[in-house]
């Protein structure tokens, strides 16, 4: 966890919060048992920061949060008097709950390239706030080098090593973290993922022959021909770091 730098802490019982807890439904039974949860975790003070705003809603108040998704929203939290990431079900989400998600990121946290988990239960993931800029802040500047490439391939070989396919890699953007500014990557989000396959390099292959120039047609066939094999072949490490090493070779003059 990060010592608070938190300059304007809102208790989770402030009307301004209400949105963020229940979003996008604001029902009294909901409110009041998503606070007596959080705090009976140690969780009090959401921080308003972030890249998106949720509107104010059914007497709630607008609030910035971390990101906003179809089944959660993400919220800078504190827990100890320090940083953390607050992931909360949304009120119409289709899953039921965020245990089976938060499994898969414990598992691949264990692994090193995910966030840390603290605690998690149905309706909320408090796991480690990642100090750092998505993949697309990285894309979007021209700023991408091989070397965050291959630490993204790494990142998900490792994932497929322990089984686990996140299917939203084939649009890594904001789903892939480079920690405290460095090339380190970390893959967020493990609400869609699944346990028991491997292919998640095959996804974040896809998307780099598709979004970054260099690949001649030969490279590309190669490239497909392997990662076929690579799925077949339960992943191997071999395999990968051929995978890999074509992928690089390809770009390394148009990226550096």
């Amino acid at each position: 966890m990060r010592s608070n730098p938190c300059m304007d802490k809102v208790y989770i019982g402030d009307s301004r919060v209400l949105t963020t807890l229940c979003y996008p439904r604001i029902e009294p039974d909901c409110v009041r048992r998503r606070v007596s949860a959080l705090e009976a975790h140690g969780i009090q003070y959401i921080c308003p920061d972030g890249r998106s705003i949720l509107p104010a809603l059914h007497g709630g108040g607008s609030l910035r949060v971390l990101g906003k998704g179809h089944l959660s929203v993400v919220v800078k939290a504190l827990l100890d008097n320090e940083i953390v990431a607050l992931k909360i079900r949304r009120t119409d989400s289709k899953k039921p709950s965020l245990i089976g998600e938060a499994h898969l990121q414990e598992k691949a946290s264990i692994a090193g390239v995910a966030p840390k988990l603290y605690m998690y239960e149905r309706d909320f993931i408090v796991m480690e706030y990642v100090e750092g800029e998505p993949l697309v802040h990285y894309f979007g500047k021209s700023m991408l080098t091989t070397r965050h490439l291959r630490e993204i391939l790494e990142a998900a070989w490792i994932l497929d090593t322990i089984g686990i396919l996140h299917r939203e890699l084939t649009r890594p953007h904001y789903h892939v973290y480079f920690k405290d500014f460095s090339f380190k990557a970390l893959i967020l989000d493990y609400d869609s993922a699944i346990l028991g396959t491997c292919g998640s390099l095959n996804k974040v292959a896809s998307w780099i022959i598709r979004s970054l120039i260099g690949f001649r047609k030969e490279n590309i066939e190669e490239i497909v021909r392997l990662l076929s094999r690579y799925r077949r072949e339960s992943c191997s490490r071999e395999l990968y770091e051929e995978i890999s090493s074509i992928i690089l070779a390809s770009v390394s003059k148009s990226i550096g």
